[in-house]
């Protein structure tokens, strides 16, 4: 297709600390200029941060502040409660940020938006432009999953909850899981309305896309994000066979959470077959989420924090550990462990999306006692720890590589550039 001016919305700054998602976005632009595209951000951001992946060197990144806390309350009043907009679409959506937009596309002479999740899709759609709704997860099944997690409102309000008082904490969480649950149901019908109403529309996650896509009863694509691919793939038969990887900032809730259940439940089985047994454990790590865990008082968990050569950490050990308990999604910290040919040892929320299968390209398991085993397997067999490191890393080069996406990325916007402009995405089913 011929080269064309992109604008993607984006509902984050895309610098600073680098984030799931935030790869995604890098990915997208990536991609796209790879392909010999324009590329364009308007972030929708409280401010910017300098700091920013190479890919974003040259692109034209725009500021506008997202709607105050007045008009996302009025916002909310009017349209979430009657269902004519989802909560996450009240964040962003306003009458000053569509005229940021239009503007924008006006001025430039922009051929087609990307929006980044389903936050900005009213946004993009109000340029009059094509748009590609590129929403990242089913926030709908996600909100649902968490719902279904547990009976306390401590697991929907998150972090939220340490800092509320005692008494106030059930009847803040009752409060949180009726708004929750309210807005799963709304964002099933929105989904799907966006899917239809756009000129093209992905998710990160195949099974999503798929399941999307049944929903809507139009097509979907599945954009993950790139991660890149070493040259040569990690000799885990040449490392401690008793050590093993986790990558993730533990200010994050579903990284602390995997972290805290292996710490509790698996690492005392895990080191009463493997006494050896040492689980690294890279990635931001606050004073006080160290404290909570034990840190150095606690054998067989060493709390790495950042590094400056993940690669060479990924190198190091004889597995990557993931054990996922909650989000949906795929996990970046799990393909690139298997682009570097790391064996992965997880639960099955780990691997989502992957496509891996179990004792091809991962070894599974949702029990500490099935997780040890997956970890006994490999440190006693360094043949197996290869071959399925090898495994996976052709699983991650297949669906994961730069190239591969950028690949995908050229057929969507075939797609969006091709059709017609979309209808207002804001109206309700």
């Amino acid at each position: 297709m011929r080269p064309v001016r992109v604008l993607l919305i984006a509902a984050r700054d895309p610098g600073g600390r680098r984030a799931g998602r935030k790869q995604v976005l890098a990915t997208a632009v990536a991609s796209m200029r790879t392909l010999g595209h324009e590329v364009h951000v308007l972030a929708f951001a409280k401010e910017l941060d300098e700091r920013r992946p190479d890919v974003f060197t040259g692109v034209p990144i725009v500021r506008h502040p997202p709607p105050g806390l007045a008009r996302v309350a009025l916002s909310a009043a009017t349209r979430f409660t009657t269902g004519r907009a989802s909560l996450n679409e009240c964040l962003y959506d306003a009458p000053d940020t569509r005229a940021a937009a239009r503007s924008y596309v006006a001025e430039h002479g922009i051929d087609v938006v990307v929006a980044d999740t389903v936050r900005t899709v009213a946004i993009a759609t109000g340029t009059g432009a094509p748009v590609v709704a590129d929403l990242d997860d089913l926030l709908s099944d996600r909100y649902a999953q968490l719902l279904r997690r547990g009976s306390g409102g401590a697991n929907v309000l998150g972090y939220y909850a340490e800092s509320l008082p005692g008494p106030l904490r059930p009847p803040a969480g009752a409060v949180a899981r009726r708004v929750l649950g309210l807005e799963a149901r709304v964002l099933r019908r929105r989904e799907a309305l966006v899917a239809r109403s756009v000129a093209a529309v992905s998710l990160v996650g195949a099974p999503e896309a798929a399941e999307l896509q049944r929903r809507a009863g139009v097509p979907v694509d599945c954009l993950p994000m790139s991660v890149p691919i070493p040259t040569e793939p990690a000799d885990v038969a040449a490392q401690p066979c008793a050590s093993a990887l986790f990558v993730g900032g533990l200010d994050y809730h579903p990284n602390f959470e995997a972290v805290a259940w292996f710490a509790d439940a698996v690492l005392p089985v895990a080191r009463a077959a493997l006494p050896d047994f040492e689980l690294h454990v890279v990635g931001h790590c606050p004073a006080d989420v160290a404290a909570e865990l034990g840190g150095h008082d606690r054998p067989g968990l060493v709390l790495r924090g950042y590094v400056d050569d993940l690669a060479a950490e990924q190198r190091a050990h004889r597995a990557f550990v993931a054990p996922i308990r909650s989000g949906t999604g795929v996990k970046t910290k799990v393909v690139e462990a298997m682009a570097a040919g790391l064996p992965v040892v997880s639960t099955r929320l780990g691997i989502d999306g992957t496509g891996a299968v179990d004792g091809e390209h991962c070894l599974l398991g949702d029990t500490p006692q099935a997780l040890v085993a997956g970890l006994v397997r490999l440190a006693q067999d360094a043949a197996e720890a290869a071959r399925i490191g090898a495994a996976a890393r052709s699983l991650a080069i297949a669906g994961f590589a730069p190239d591969v996406l950028a690949a995908r990325w050229e057929r969507t916007l075939a797609r969006a550039t091709h059709g017609a402009g979309a209808p207002d995405a804001t109206q309700p089913t």
